[in-house]
């Protein structure tokens, strides 16, 4: 995940405390998470959904996360097609 950020079930539980401020929605490649930012701002929040989402943060230099804030080089893709990380970054999928 992006430094700093909290999941989709971490927002749904505190969205009030969202209501105000700009929000960056993301996934893997920014389908998901494009009609997730449409729904919230449907719903009256300041939404955005990240260009390029965290496979275009990734090759644009940005760092990613585990759960526990530690930086990663791991990233979750759909399936072995969708393994376009950069060198040094590893694709997982189930």
């Amino acid at each position: 995940m992006l430094p700093g950020a909290i999941s989709l079930e971490g927002f749904s539980a505190k969205k009030d405390e969202f209501r105000a401020r700009k929000i960056a929605v993301y996934c893997t490649i920014g389908y998901r998470s494009a009609k997730i930012a449409r729904q919230l701002i449907k719903k009256g929040f300041r939404a955005h959904n990240l260009e390029g989402s965290l496979l275009g943060w990734i090759h644009r230099g940005g760092h990613l996360v585990d759960e526990k804030s530690k930086r990663t080089l791991k990233i979750h893709v759909y399936e072995s097609s969708w393994n376009w990380v950069p060198r040094g970054y590893k694709a997982i999928w189930d």
